[in-house]
């Protein structure tokens, strides 16, 4: 899930938001992985935004012994029309 803060130039509206990849795998016990329904990113500033933003973004994973499995980053696309 990608969570963003703020809102884009006055004019401007949000549109698709992608994130490459659109699904990850984590590991960790499966106490912790059975109560998670998504993953969400930090949040992403889209304040004053004018134009399409791309940014590479970690995982708000906030349960110690919660783990992605390769790339820590994920690409997130966030048009801005």
């Amino acid at each position: 899930e990608i969570v963003t803060t703020g809102k884009p130039r006055q004019g401007k509206t949000l549109g698709a938001m992608t994130a490459n990849p659109a699904e990850v795998q984590i590991h960790g016990a499966k106490s912790l992985l059975e109560k998670m329904e998504s993953v969400k990113t930090t949040p992403i500033d889209i304040s004053e935004a004018s134009s399409t933003l791309t940014r590479d973004v970690t995982l708000a994973i906030d349960d110690v012994g919660i783990v992605k499995k390769g790339d820590p980053l994920v690409k997130v696309v966030i048009e801005v029309q």
